[in-house]
């Protein structure tokens, strides 16, 4: 056995000394005897610069809050893509050893049957072995079945959530979502109902009932906003009304002037070209609908935002909030998919899938697609806001969800703990990853991470402790890998190296660079604007060894040879 709870008393022993050093507030000593709660609030395609105090337009006042009174990550990391995102997060893994290298399909291998593997645990299993409550809400979808007289061995109540509300599939409507349960029970949306609400009240209401239980929680609260399809209240809409119409290129160019101001972006990069399916916005021929998609995208933001303010005066009213690490991040960049169509969005043609309801709660017929000059957000509609304003979400990157180039994978990372945060307002450097939170968990609750479970060999924890780097910066040759689709990356301290597999997503195969390696100085290039792969043939050879090295390690099979190759 691992145990770390020796190892987090005398951590504790050394953070209490300078805390001391800094203040003459005892009360924080005697607040450290208790174990902290634990808050993770994850978003769901929510792009790097999308949220105010990373750049973005968007009204975000709550999540601004947070990042005052605590610290953001200029460089953590996700996976690309929803579960793989969701199972390293809720495992300390990269995604193929969860068994979700991929999606929730079972594609015949062990990196990749779709479902979390019995080799890793959750944070809720760790950690409610040292007596803490366990609790979720929202966007499971890591399990390969959603329906209850199947396998429910990976729902959230058997992966020991003590409590859930929430979506087991990836999307759906807000209005009436698809595979909504409560605990292990379906359950269906009534009245006035909307996810994002709901999921908020229900969070308010599982801290309360947990802090009077007087045990510390973990609560895991993952919103489907701003995911597609564009559904919000009309208030929120209207809230942000026009503040769009200057279009996605100026708009792009704010936002890096913004994160350069606020000291998160380095003031020599420059904004990576607009995205080969995007057009100069002076060229677009339906402006104000263009506006209109982004405008509701903003008020899911908006909306979940509020939800955000709710849960934080909820820790705040019930004496908590001081020993409680609130985490706000996303689960990859902004997404373009599910309407392409080569360079053009597919205009008018239908979205079909078992995830969109044939009528709407009103019993209007639900028109699913993206059709010009259409209003968006209310149950009847189903549309998304396209790889144009995704090029804006993910700004001042490249590309975006499911690839790996910097727009796809980076997203904002926040992090609350009055107790230990003692330069609130301040900004991490070091690169950091998803994998990297279960480790922190293990950390701070003094919890035991096991080698065996329920007879069961465990993988080993991969991610490292973010600690210390809540005290104070570091820099250090760490190396990070990815793999999704054929997509590849490394990055090893100041330097990545990336490469778009050739057949990701048909439609706009031609944008890929032939599954080549690319080469980027990621600490001073970090919108990978000068690949510098062929000047430096043996930095690429030295990373690319890396990266095989650890694609053996974790179950990477060729994409090629995992699916048709007109996938």
């Amino acid at each position: 056995m691992i145990n770390l709870r020796n190892i987090y008393l005398g951590s504790s022993l050394i953070l209490c000394f300078l805390s001391i050093a800094c203040s003459n507030n005892t009360t924080k000593t005697e607040e450290k005897q208790t174990p902290p709660n634990i808050v993770i609030i994850m978003a769901d395609d929510l792009g790097y610069s999308d949220i105010n105090c990373y750049g973005g337009q968007l009204n975000t006042p709550n999540i601004d809050q947070l990042a005052k009174q605590g610290v953001r990550f200029s460089q953590f990391y996700n996976t690309a893509r929803c579960c793989p995102s969701r199972a390293s997060l809720l495992s300390g893994q990269y995604p193929h050893k969860t068994g979700i290298g991929h999606m929730t399909e079972d594609r015949g291998k062990p990196a990749y049957q779709g479902k979390l593997s019995k080799n890793v645990l959750t944070i809720a299993e760790v950690l409610k072995a040292n007596n803490y409550q366990t609790m979720m809400t929202g966007k499971w979808h890591v399990t390969d079945n959603i329906q209850p007289e199947g396998d429910t061995s990976n729902w959230p109540l058997q992966r020991s959530f003590d409590k859930f509300y929430g979506t087991l599939p990836g999307y759906g409507s807000l209005w009436d979502p698809a595979g909504l349960y409560n605990g292990n029970n379906p359950i269906k949306a009534k009245g006035d109902y909307f996810y994002t609400d709901v999921q908020t009240d229900t969070t308010v209401n599982y801290i309360k009932d947990a802090v009077k239980n007087q045990e510390p929680f973990f609560m895991y609260v993952a919103y489907s906003a701003p995911h597609y399809p564009l559904h919000a209240r009309e208030k929120y809409i209207q809230s942000n009304k026009g503040k769009f119409d200057e279009g996605w290129d100026i708009l792009r160019e704010k936002r890096l002037q913004h994160l350069k101001n606020e000291g998160l972006i380095d003031s020599s990069v420059n904004l990576a070209e607009r995205d080969e399916q995007s057009v100069d916005w002076n060229m677009e021929p339906y402006q104000k609908w263009q506006s209109h998609r982004m405008e509701v995208f903003a008020a899911m933001v908006e909306q979940m935002d509020t939800g955000i303010g709710k849960i934080m005066n909820t820790l705040k009213e019930t004496g908590v909030d001081k020993n409680t690490i609130v985490i706000f991040l996303s689960d990859n960049g902004g997404s373009a998919e599910g309407h392409l169509n080569g360079t053009i969005e597919r205009w008018g043609k239908p979205w079909t899938s078992k995830l969109i309801p044939e009528f709407a709660p009103n019993g209007e017929k639900v028109k699913a697609g993206d059709f010009p000059n259409e209003k968006l957000g209310g149950p009847s509609t189903f549309g998304s806001y396209g790889v144009k304003w995704a090029n804006l979400s993910n700004a001042p990157f490249q590309r975006h969800k499911s690839w790996l180039h910097e727009g796809g994978i980076s997203t904002p990372f926040i992090v609350r703990w009055p107790n230990e945060v003692t330069d609130a307002g301040s900004i991490r450097h070091c690169p950091a990853h998803l994998i990297d939170i279960m480790a922190t968990c293990v950390e701070i609750s003094g919890a035991t991470y096991p080698e065996e479970y329920n007879g069961n060999k465990i993988h080993p924890l991969k991610g490292k402790n973010l600690l210390q780097l809540l005290k104070v910066d570091q820099q250090n040759e760490r190396v990070i890998c990815w793999e999704h689709e054929g997509n590849r990356a490394i990055r090893k301290g100041d330097w990545k190296l990336v490469s778009e597999f050739p057949g990701t997503w048909k439609p706009v195969r031609k944008y890929a660079k032939k599954g080549r390696w690319e080469l980027y100085l990621i600490s001073k290039d970090r919108t990978e604007t000068n690949d510098l792969a062929k000047q430096m043939p043996e930095k690429v050879r030295e990373l690319d060894a890396l990266w095989q090295q650890w694609a053996n390690e974790v179950g990477v099979i060729s994409w090629a040879e995992l699916v048709d190759e007109d996938y």
